[in-house]
């Protein structure tokens, strides 16, 4: 994946506030769609950051 190096940043910036957030709106989800709504709130968060 290509924003592989910028999500690390990203999440290092937003874990305090951006992984709770993520974990309680989709604890329902299966684990692959978990995975995906992951990557697609990291891209959002890349695209504000940048």
């Amino acid at each position: 994946m290509f924003l592989d190096s910028e999500a690390s940043g990203a999440s290092r910036k937003g874990s305090a506030l951006s992984y709770p957030l993520v974990q309680t709106l989709f604890a329902d989800d299966s684990p692959s769609t978990k995975q995906q709504t992951v990557c697609n709130y990291f891209g959002y968060v890349l695209n504000h950051l940048a």
